[in-house]
């Protein structure tokens, strides 16, 4: 099919009065305005709203092309298909057939050969004495350190994520604002010239030690991206602690989320991710390996697919050659 026939399809116009549409620019004479109906970047995936071109929202069936440069409201635009640059909601892997992601970027679609696939594994690290309605302290024992340290857990009582960074004064305990932490599933740290130590308030008991050379503890890079859905968690036992995620949402911000596991028996986290950052498994005994999974379901409305990515790319935010179509 021909590029101005695809284009056409979507747009639902009728081939016989092709020679009428106005591709750039508008016209009082019949077809439909091409002109920009607001801010449009450039490479971003466009759409028909009403009888201007605006950027394609997610999961859009009616994709026209990418834009060909930055496009500001009521100018000219022509859509381009077939091989041409989109910008990337996550990580993408040339072969890839893609969808439209949120403002107008571009994400895999979730294949039956990508659903239930496996993005990370590995042990729990068992952080000890863990808060359990009760603050964190942390320092150092060395003058010298003053960076910052963050913590990384859920408010007791429930799996809501909270991220905490202090900065450390020496030899001298620093707590966090925080008072009624559950668990903590995750500790980062600037780099150190002593052992750092995260406790309990309560009781000065240690939850984790960072030793010199060691600037994390319960944290499993990932760097795959979800597909714009829900990842799954599975232990190889029967546990229910809490494994943590940070994320890009659908809405492509970073954030965190949590899920207990369900023993051997696959348990989605609560959100839709387009591509996962980190793992978290500090309140995982050492005795169980955590499976980080892609959603087990395939996306099934191939109406979505808009084309397929000709280049891979590793993260959110970078130009991709695509076939568009």
């Amino acid at each position: 099919m021909a590029d101005w026939q695809v284009i056409t399809d979507k747009m639902g116009i009728a081939a016989d009065t092709i020679n009428t549409y106005p591709f750039r620019g508008a016209s009082s004479s019949g077809g439909v305005n091409t002109t920009a109906g607001g801010a449009i970047s450039q490479y971003r995936l466009v759409e028909l709203s009403g009888s201007t071109v605006v950027e394609a929202t997610e999961k859009t069936a009616r994709m026209l092309g990418s834009a060909p440069a930055d496009t500001a409201s009521g100018e000219e635009i022509l859509p381009q298909i077939g091989a041409f640059r989109c910008i990337s909601a996550g990580k993408i892997t040339a072969g890839e057939r893609i969808r439209v992601a949120a403002d107008g970027r571009v994400i895999g679609f979730l294949d039956p050969t990508a659903a239930a696939t496996s993005l990370a594994v590995d042990d729990g690290v068992a952080f000890t004495n863990q808060p359990t309605n009760d603050g964190v302290e942390i320092l150092s024992d060395s003058a010298s350190d003053v960076g910052t340290v963050t913590v990384i857990g859920f408010t007791t009582g429930g799996v809501v994520m909270v991220v905490e960074t202090i900065t450390l004064t020496g030899t001298t305990f620093v707590p966090t604002v925080k008072t009624d932490w559950g668990s903590v599933v995750a500790i980062k740290a600037d780099a150190h010239v002593g052992t750092i130590t995260v406790r309990e308030a309560s009781a000065d008991a240690a939850i984790v030690t960072l030793a010199t050379g060691t600037n994390s503890a319960g944290v499993v890079s990932v760097a795959e991206s979800a597909y714009g859905a829900a990842p799954d968690v599975v232990g190889d036992g029967a546990s229910t602690k809490v494994v943590a995620v940070k994320y890009l949402n659908a809405a492509l911000a970073d954030a965190y989320m949590a899920v207990a596991l369900n023993g051997t028996t696959e348990a989605a986290l609560p959100t839709a991710a387009n591509y996962i950052y980190e793992m978290y498994v500090g309140d995982v005994a050492a005795s169980t390996e955590v499976t980080l999974t892609t959603n087990a379901t395939a996306d099934t409305v191939y109406e979505e697919i808009c084309g397929r990515a000709l280049e891979s790319v590793a993260t959110t935010g970078l130009p991709i050659f695509c076939n568009l179509y």
